[in-house]
C-alpha cells in the first residue's frame, strides 16, 4: 500500500525528582506534653546545585495521621511542631515529612522517629509512729505508689527503689521493699548514725526503666528522728571548806552507737537539774537549765551564802533531774525518770580534822627548811614542764584554727606531749600502753577529768579511726584543747617559800 507523509505535535514534562532533609531541632525524646521540634530542606535533587524549593506546602503525619502542615521559605527551609497529647502512647513513634509534587517536581517524603517517654510520680507517706537513730526495731518506713503520669496512668510495680543516704550504705542494711498486690508498696530502712535527731529530710528515688521509657524521679519527705540515750551522772559530796556548791555532771551517750563499740556524745540536750533542801529554818530551792556540748556535758554548779555544805543551816540538799525533749525516745526518757530524776541528798563530809601540833615538831623546823629547798627545786622543775605542755597545746590549738591537716596536728601534738613528759619524768621512755600515757598526763597537769576523757577521745579518733575527720572532729578538738588550757591556766600554783 502507498501511505502519505504526515507529522503532529505534543507536549510532555520533564519531573524533576526531590528530596527532603530533616532532623530534629530539639530533643528527639520527650515527655508528654511537651512537642518534638523539627527542621529541614526541600530541593531538588536533580539539580547540580540541589536549589531548594521555595513556597511549598509540606505536610506532617505522626504514625500514619496527618497533624501538621507547613510552606517551605527562602531555599526550601522549612521547620514546624508537633505537640505530644496526653494521652500518646509510651515508646517510639514515626513522624513523616512528605511533599506531594507537581508536573514538574516529584514528591518525596522522608521519616523521623521520636520517643514519647512517661514521667512518673512517687506518692509516698511516712507511716513510722517512732524512727530512732541506729535502731533496727524503729526503722524509717514508707508506703507509697508509683504512678505513670498521662498514658493510661498505670502504676508501676516490682520497680528498684533507695532511699539516699540509707539503702546500701557502709555498714547499713538495704531497705526492704514489700510490693504489695494492688500495685503499692511499703519500704524501710535504718537511719544512720551521720543524721541529726530532730527533723530531717530523706530523699525516694527510682532510677526509671528506659526499656519502659519510664523516666527517673524522686521525692522528699521530712520524719522527727529520735535517739536512744544512756547516761552517766555524777554529783560530788559536799564538804565544808573544801566542796562548799553543788557541783555535778550528766554526760550524754547514744545508747544504739555504744551498742555498737562506738563512742557517741549526743549534743544539744537540754537538762534541768533543781535542788531542794529543808532546814530547821531555811529551806533552798533553785533551778538551773544546761544544754550538752560537743562532748555531750552538761555541767552544774550551784552556790550560795552561807554555802551548800553548811547543813545545819540548810539541812541536806537533794537534787532532782528532768529531761522534756521530742528528739529523744520514749524509752530513754522512762529510763533516766527511774534512774536519775530522784538524785537523793547529798552527803556532806566531815571536813578532815587538823590535829594541834606536837611539841617534837617544832624541833623538826631547821629540818623541814632544808627540805623546802628540795621543794622548791620540785615546784621549779614542775613549772617548767606545765609551761612546755600548755605551749604544745596553744601551739595544735592554733595549727587547728589555722586550717592544717587536722589528723597530722593531733599525731604531732600527742608525740610532742610523750617527748616532754618523758624529759620531765612523767613517763618512761619505753612506755607501751595509751594507759601510762593518761597516768603521764594526769601526774603532770591534774585537770578535771571530762577534760582528760575529751583528749583522749581526740587522740584515739585521730590514731585508729579510718572515717574521714570532719569540721564536726575538727571544733570538738579545738573545744578539748581550749578545755585543757584553760584548767591549765585555773589550776591552783605551788608557792614558793617566802
Amino acid at each position: 500500500g502507498y501511505y502519505r507523509e504526515g507529522s503532529t505535535n505534543t507536549t510532555f514534562h520533564v519531573a524533576h525528582r526531590t528530596a527532603f532533609s530533616a532532623s530534629f531541632s530539639s530533643a528527639s525524646a520527650n515527655i508528654r506534653g511537651q512537642n518534638w521540634v523539627l527542621e529541614g530542606r526541600l530541593f531538588d535533587n536533580d539539580s547540580i546545585s540541589r536549589d531548594g524549593i521555595r513556597n511549598t506546602l509540606i505536610q506532617v503525619s505522626l504514625d500514619g495521621i496527618l497533624v501538621d502542615s507547613t510552606m517551605t521559605g527562602d531555599d526550601g527551609y522549612w521547620t514546624t511542631s508537633v505537640d505530644i497529647s496526653a494521652d500518646a502512647m509510651r515508646g517510639i513513634h514515626n513522624l513523616t515529612i512528605s511533599y506531594s509534587g507537581n508536573q514538574t517536581l516529584m514528591p518525596s517524603n522522608t521519616t523521623l522517629s521520636g520517643t514519647v517517654l512517661s514521667q512518673v510520680v512517687i506518692d509516698v507517706v511516712v507511716i513510722s509512729q517512732e524512727v530512732i537513730r541506729g535502731d533496727s526495731l524503729y526503722p524509717v518506713t514508707f508506703e507509697g505508689r508509683l504512678i505513670e503520669v498521662g498514658g493510661n496512668q498505670s502504676m508501676i510495680s516490682n520497680a528498684e527503689l533507695s532511699i539516699e543516704t540509707i539503702c546500701g550504705d557502709s555498714g547499713m542494711e538495704a531497705c526492704e521493699i514489700q510490693w504489695k498486690t494492688d500495685g503499692s508498696f511499703v519500704m524501710s530502712g535504718v537511719v544512720g548514725f551521720d543524721h541529726e535527731p530532730g527533723t530531717i529530710y530523706l530523699m525516694i528515688s527510682y532510677a526509671g526503666n528506659s526499656s519502659q521509657y519510664f523516666q527517673s524521679a524522686n521525692v522528699n519527705r521530712s520524719l522527727e528522728l529520735q535517739v536512744d540515750l544512756e547516761f552517766e551522772v555524777e554529783f560530788k559530796n559536799l564538804v565544808p571548806g573544801r566542796q562548799d556548791s553543788v557541783e555535778g555532771t550528766v554526760i550524754i551517750f547514744d545508747k544504739n552507737a555504744r551498742a555498737q563499740g562506738i563512742d557517741m556524745r549526743v549534743e544539744g540536750i537540754p537538762i534541768t537539774a533543781i535542788i531542794t533542801s529543808e532546814g530547821t529554818n531555811n529551806s533552798a530551792y533553785s533551778v538551773q537549765t544546761q544544754v550538752s556540748d560537743s562532748s555531750g556535758t552538761a555541767y552544774f554548779e550551784f552556790k550560795a551564802d552561807p554555802a551548800y555544805s553548811d547543813s545545819d543551816y540548810w539541812g541536806l540538799v537533794s537534787v532532782e533531774l528532768q529531761i522534756e525533749d521530742d528528739r529523744v525516745s520514749d524509752d530513754s526518757l522512762s529510763a533516766f525518770r527511774t534512774a536519775h530524776a530522784n538524785q537523793g541528798q547529798i552527803p556532806v563530809e566531815e571536813p578532815p580534822v587538823v590535829e594541834e601540833t606536837p611539841i617534837w615538831m617544832y624541833a623538826a623546823g631547821g629540818a623541814l627548811v632544808a627540805a623546802g629547798i628540795g621543794a622548791f627545786v620540785y615546784w621549779k622543775r614542775r613549772e617548767d614542764a606545765i609551761k612546755e605542755l600548755s605551749d604544745i597545746f596553744s601551739y595544735t590549738a592554733e595549727l587547728l584554727a589555722a586550717g592544717d591537716e587536722m589528723r597530722e596536728a593531733i599525731f604531732m601534738c600527742y608525740e610532742n606531749l610523750c617527748q616532754a613528759l618523758m624529759k620531765h619524768g612523767y613517763l618512761r621512755r619505753d612506755f607501751e600502753t595509751i594507759r601510762e600515757f593518761e597516768m603521764g598526763i594526769r601526774k603532770a597537769l591534774p585537770i578535771k577529768e571530762t577534760s582528760l576523757m575529751n583528749l583522749d577521745q581526740v587522740f584515739e579518733e585521730a590514731r585508729y579511726s579510718a572515717h574521714e575527720m570532719t569540721d564536726r572532729h575538727k571544733q570538738f578538738a579545738q573545744e578539748s584543747l581550749l578545755g585543757v588550757l584553760n584548767d591549765i591556766d585555773n589550776m591552783e600554783r605551788v608557792s614558793v617559800p617566802s
